[in-house]
């Protein structure tokens, strides 16, 4: 839609500024409130770069952060389904462990099992975006170890079409931020490495083998760190009323 549009021309001048004058990532925030439009490259800011920043570890963070944070990717953030929202535990997707995946490596085989588990809302998710951080429940050995996130590729990098096993939609006219393309995914056993689990907090080794590295909470962090800023973000939306 003119809409969306409109954003994207924004966001490739955002993009282009921020180049330009070499603006650093804890620095932007401001310049996208200038912009005057909501748009894809909010969610991949506020979300997924900072759960490359707070929840990868060292190894992980080399091979995604600098093209996060350079707009070589684009990223959202994947939690949210159609029947689960703020109970994070009783989300539905599933990330099952088998160990003779990527030459005995290991890796993950991701499915949203039904209707229910269809990831909704992602902003970004329906035409900008080719990768996100996935939250789905890790399973070893028939154990469930509860939700932990996922670096998670959705569309090709050099033709942007949808990869095999995902489905990708748009939800729709919203009654207002349309210049957000928020979307929605289902997901059919979709392998991905063991690695793309996002490793700084626990650690799963190729024979699946599950520890814990530091607190535990930290997993659901961006959504908290989320929530804080959408209470700021009202602030200046009020602000614009005055």
């Amino acid at each position: 839609n003119t809409r969306y549009l409109r954003a994207c021309e924004r966001a490739e001048t955002y993009v282009r500024l921020v180049r330009q004058n070499q603006i650093k990532f804890e620095d932007r925030s401001h310049l996208e409130l200038l912009m005057g439009e909501d748009f894809f490259i909010l969610l991949h800011d506020i979300m997924f770069t900072p759960s490359l920043m707070n929840l990868a570890d060292a190894e992980q963070q080399s091979w995604w952060l600098h093209k996060a944070q350079d707009y070589r990717i684009f990223g959202t953030y994947a939690q949210t389904e159609l029947t689960h929202g703020s109970n994070v535990r009783g989300i539905k997707t599933t990330a099952t462990f088998d160990p003779t995946l990527y030459n005995n490596d290991g890796g993950w085989v991701i499915d949203t099992p039904g209707l229910e588990a269809t990831k909704w809302w992602p902003g970004g998710l329906a035409k900008s975006c080719n990768c996100c951080i996935l939250m789905a429940r890790v399973v070893i050995n028939g154990r469930n170890m509860g939700p932990h996130p996922f670096f998670f590729q959705v569309r090709d990098w050099e033709t942007h079409e949808t990869l095999p096993g995902i489905t990708l939609l748009d939800i729709g006219q919203k009654l207002g931020y349309n210049g957000m393309d928020n979307g929605a995914m289902q997901i059919s056993q979709v392998s991905i490495p063991r690695r793309h689990l996002l490793m700084r907090f626990v650690n799963v080794t190729p024979t699946g083998e599950y520890s814990r590295v530091g607190n535990q909470k930290m997993l659901f962090g961006t959504m908290t760190y989320t929530r804080m800023q959408i209470a700021s973000g009202c602030g200046v939306q009020l602000a614009k009323a005055v």
